[in-house]
C-alpha cells in the first residue's frame, strides 16, 4: 500500500509551532536561569526532596516557589528563611539590573536568529574572541533545514549559546566567579538540549507515513484566504486552528505570475493544488519568521521601499534586480532571498551571499542590523573588487548608517521622520506604511566603469537626487 509522506504545508506548520515553544521555552528558561542553576546545586537532602516532585529541571522554571525546607527545621528558622525569600525577591524586583522578560525574550531571539532556517557553514576568521562562528554559507544549497545537526556546527552552536549566556548574565552580575561558569555551563547543556529535541521532534514528524491522501491548501477568493480543506484539518489538527493566510487576492495574482514566469504551470487540477501547497509553505515561513523577529512584521527586516523608487532606478539605471527581497514584498521578478527552500518557485533562488553579478544595477536593502549591513557593504566591495572594472556595476544600498567605502561615488541621505517604507508582509489585505523613525543614507557603490555609465555629469547626479527624493518623500 502507498504511504505518503508529510506535505510541505504541514511540515511548515508544524516547524511554526516547534519554533513558538522554543522560545517561550527558552525565554521562559532564561528568566528563571538563577533558580534553574539552585536547584542543580543545593544540599544533598534538598535534591532528594525536589527529586520526589519532579525529575526534569526544565519542568520547574515557571514555579515561583523556591525549594522545600528540611523537615527538621524549627518553626524559627522557618520564619526567618521565609523573611530572607521574601527580601531576596522584592530586591529582584526592584533591581533594574536584574533580567526580566523583556531582555530575556530578546536575548532568545537573538540566539533563534542565528540558527533558525539558516544555511550555515564554518568560518576559521578570527573574531573578537578568537573563536570560530557560525557563517552564512556560500554554495546556495541548504545543509540543515531547521536547526543545525552537522556535528561541527552542533559545537559552534554550543559556543552561540554560551556567548549569549555570558553577555545575558553580565547585564546584572558581574563578578566572572567560578560559580558563574559552572551556572553558564549547565544553563549551555540545558538549552542546547532544548534544541536537539526540536530537531528531533521534527525529524519524527517528517518520518510519518499516512496510507491515503494528506489533503490540499484551498484559495477562498471570497474570504482573501488559503485554507486546509477538510482531509487535511482532520489529519493535521491543531489547538490553535492554523488553517488559513490571509493573502489579497491582488497579492495572490502576483504569486502566481512570479509561479508561471519560473516556468511552473496551474493549468491542471494537480498543478493548481501544488501551487497552492508551496504558496502557503512560503507564507507559512515569513510568519514563523516573524516571532524570531517581531520586526519583521512591519519595520526593519522586511521593510519594502516604495514602489516608486524601483520605478526611479528602473528609469535611470535599467535596475531589475532587489538583493534583499521575498516573494511577498518584491516589485522585480528577479530577487534574491534567504529562504530559497521555499520561494524557489517564486524566483526566490540564492541569497545575496551566493549572487555574483557581472554587469548592470542592483538594488540592496538589507536589514538595518549593523552586521547585515557590514556585511552587504563587504560583499558589494568583492563583488566590484573582482569585476577588474570590466563591465559598468552599481550598487544602489539603502542603510540607516554608511561603512567606510572605497567604492563609495555618490551619497544621499534622508534623515529620520522625512521618508517612509513599506510593510514588507504586503500578503495582507492592507498595506501599511510607516514614517522612518531612523536615517537612509542612499549609497552609490560603483566601478569606474559603472560611475562613468550611470553618474559622470553633475546634471544626471542632480536629477537623480530629485527623483529619489520625490519617490521616498513622506509629503
Amino acid at each position: 500500500m502507498l504511504r505518503h509522506p508529510p506535505p510541505s504545508f504541514a511540515i511548515g506548520q508544524e516547524l511554526n509551532r516547534i519554533t513558538k515553544n522554543l522560545l517561550l521555552s527558552i525565554s521562559s528558561y532564561l528568566i528563571n536561569i538563577d533558580k534553574n542553576y539552585n536547584l542543580l546545586h543545593c544540599s544533598k537532602k534538598k535534591e532528594e526532596k525536589e527529586a520526589t516532585r519532579t525529575s526534569n529541571t526544565f519542568e520547574m522554571f515557571d514555579s515561583d516557589e523556591d525549594s522545600a525546607s528540611d523537615d527538621d527545621d524549627d518553626d524559627d528558622d522557618d520564619a526567618s528563611e521565609s523573611k530572607k525569600r521574601f527580601k531576596n525577591k522584592t530586591k529582584m524586583k526592584t533591581n533594574k539590573n536584574f533580567p526580566g522578560k523583556r531582555s530575556a525574550k530578546k536575548s532568545a531571539l537573538f540566539l533563534l536568529n542565528h540558527i533558525i532556517f539558516r544555511d550555515n557553514t564554518i568560518s576559521n576568521n578570527n573574531d573578537s574572541q578568537n573563536m570560530k562562528t557560525l557563517k552564512w554559507s556560500t554554495h546556495g544549497r541548504r545543509n540543515d533545514g531547521f536547526l543545525p545537526t552537522n556535528p561541527a556546527l552542533v559545537v559552534v552552536m554550543r559556543t552561540y549559546v554560551s556567548r549569549l549566556l555570558v553577555e545575558y548574565l553580565n547585564t546584572f552580575d558581574n563578578n566572572n566567579t567560578y560559580q558563574q561558569q559552572q551556572r553558564i555551563e549547565i544553563a549551555t547543556n540545558d538549552i542546547i538540549e532544548k534544541l536537539q529535541q526540536a530537531n528531533e521532534r521534527i525529524t519524527k514528524f517528517k518520518q510519518k507515513r499516512y496510507t491515503r491522501n494528506c489533503g490540499h491548501i484551498v484559495w477562498n477568493s471570497k474570504k482573501q484566504k488559503l485554507v486546509f480543506d477538510a482531509v487535511a484539518t482532520k489529519l493535521f489538527y491543531s489547538q490553535q486552528q492554523d488553517y488559513s493566510k490571509k493573502i489579497s487576492t491582488e497579492k495572490y495574482q502576483r504569486m502566481m505570475h512570479l509561479y508561471h514566469v519560473n516556468g511552473y504551470s496551474t493549468d491542471t487540477t494537480q498543478d493548481i493544488n501544488l501551487f497552492h501547497n508551496r504558496l502557503y509553505s512560503c507564507l507559512q515561513r515569513y510568519e514563523t519568521f516573524t516571532i524570531l523577529d517581531p520586526m519583521t512584521a512591519n519595520k526593519g527586516t522586511q521593510g519594502s521601499l516604495p514602489k516608486q523608487m524601483f520605478q526611479v532606478l528602473n528609469l535611470h539605471f535599467n535596475c531589475q534586480h532587489e538583493c534583499f527581497a521575498s516573494p511577498l514584498n518584491c516589485t522585480y521578478d528577479s530577487f534574491g532571498t534567504i529562504f530559497p527552500d521555499v520561494d524557489c518557485y517564486f524566483g526566490g533562488k540564492q541569497s545575496f551571499s551566493d549572487f555574483q553579478p557581472v554587469s548592470g544595477c542592483m538594488e540592496v536593502n538589507p536589514p538595518f542590523d549593523k552586521l547585515s549591513v557590514v556585511e552587504a557593504f563587504e560583499h558589494c566591495g568583492a563583488i566590484l573588487e573582482a569585476n577588474e572594472n570590466e563591465t559598468p556595476l552599481l550598487f544602489v544600498v539603502f542603510t540607516p548608517f554608511v561603512a567606510n567605502h572605497k567604492w563609495m561615488k555618490h551619497l544621499i541621505e534622508f534623515k529620520k521622520n522625512e521618508h517612509f517604507y513599506y510593510s514588507g508582509m504586503q500578503q495582507h489585505l492592507s498595506k501599511s506604511k510607516w514614517t522612518s523613525t531612523t536615517r537612509t543614507c542612499v549609497s552609490f557603490l560603483c566601478n569606474d566603469t559603472g560611475y562613468n555609465t550611470f553618474l559622470r555629469t553633475k546634471g544626471k547626479r542632480m536629477k537623480i537626487d530629485a527623483d529619489i527624493k520625490k519617490a521616498f518623500s513622506c509629503t
